[in-house]
C-alpha cells in the first residue's frame, strides 16, 4: 500500500519492547489492499456517514498506547505499542444517535464481523492501529489496520 503513513507520532511505549509473538488463523485468503480499494466507512445510526480513503485515514491526528493482546484461543503479547486513531473520535465525528446501541465491524474480506456495545467502543483505550511498534500492521497480523480492544496500561493522546 502507497502511501505510507508518516513516522510514528509517537515513542515506542515499552521499555523492553514487545514480548511474545503473534499467531495467525484465517478461514479465507488474505486480502490485498491497495490505495483503490481500501476505506474504512462510518454508517447506520449516525448524523453524518463518514468514509475514508486510505490517504485521508493517514492524514488524521494518532494517539499511542501500550496494551496487551489477548488471543481468545489462549495466547498472549504483551507490551506492544500500538499507534492509531482513537475509535472514539471517528465515532463522534460522525455523530451518534441516541439510539445507537452497538458498534458492528465487519473486516475487510467481508468473512469476519464483531461487534462492541457502544460504551465499549467509546472507552479510551479502543483504536483502529495503523502502526504496531512503530511498524505498519501487516497484512498477516489483519493490516493495513487493525481494531484494538484491551484494556491499555498507558494511554497518551496527542
Amino acid at each position: 500500500m502507497k502511501p505510507l503513513p508518516s513516522p510514528p507520532q509517537h515513542q515506542i511505549l515499552s521499555a523492553d519492547g514487545r514480548q511474545g509473538s503473534f499467531r495467525f488463523y484465517t478461514v479465507t485468503e488474505t486480502p490485498t489492499f491497495s490505495n483503490d480499494n481500501w476505506s474504512l466507512s462510518i454508517e447506520g445510526l449516525v448524523d453524518k456517514k463518514l468514509n475514508y480513503t486510505w490517504q485521508q485515514f493517514l492524514e488524521l491526528n494518532r494517539s499511542a498506547q501500550l496494551s496487551d493482546f489477548h488471543c481468545v484461543t489462549g495466547w498472549s503479547v504483551y507490551d506492544v505499542t500500538w499507534e492509531g486513531i482513537p475509535l472514539k473520535e471517528l465515532l463522534n465525528k460522525a455523530g451518534i444517535q441516541s439510539d445507537a446501541m452497538f458498534v458492528k465491524f465487519s473486516s475487510g474480506d467481508g468473512v469476519y464481523t464483531e461487534s462492541l456495545p457502544l460504551n465499549q467502543a467509546l472507552a479510551d483505550d479502543i483504536m483502529v492501529a495503523v502502526l504496531i511498534d512503530g511498524e505498519l500492521i501487516s497484512q498477516e497480523n489483519g493490516g493495513p489496520v487493525r481494531l484494538i480492544t484491551p484494556p491499555s496500561i498507558m494511554l497518551i493522546n496527542q
